[in-house]
């Protein structure tokens, strides 16, 4: 199951306690034992890894599709800021932390690539 959660502070060693690691990891190593110790990785991949729009998919979701369209529509023809256009998107969606919960676990994103052997994309 995946939680919505607050992003993860970073841990770093000092300079001591490296000198006194048998084994220094790599970054790859770090970033690698990070993720996989996390509930989620999200990055902004919107039609770049993921075929779909998150925040289209999810007014979708909420029954609020067509009036995000409106809004986006409006902005993409220059009648709106980005961030005056997000909000508005925001506002016409409210999505509660259970209505974002859900709609994480129960749609599967459209992926544009193949996972590393090994990976998995839930």
């Amino acid at each position: 199951m995946i939680r919505v959660a607050a992003r993860p502070a970073a841990t770093a060693l000092s300079a001591h306690a490296e000198c006194h690691t048998a084994h220094i990891e790599t970054p790859e190593e770090r970033t690698r034992r990070i993720w996989r110790s996390a509930d989620a990785v999200a990055f902004d991949v919107d039609s770049t890894v993921c075929q779909d729009e998150a925040i289209d998919e999810l007014a979708n979701y909420l029954g609020v599709g067509e009036a995000v369209a409106n809004v986006t529509r409006q902005a993409m023809n220059g009648n709106a800021r980005f961030r005056h256009a997000l909000q508005a998107r925001l506002e016409v969606m409210r999505p509660t932390y259970d209505q974002l919960e859900a709609y994480a676990n129960e749609t599967k994103p459209k992926v544009t690539f193949v996972p590393l052997e090994g990976t998995s994309i839930r």
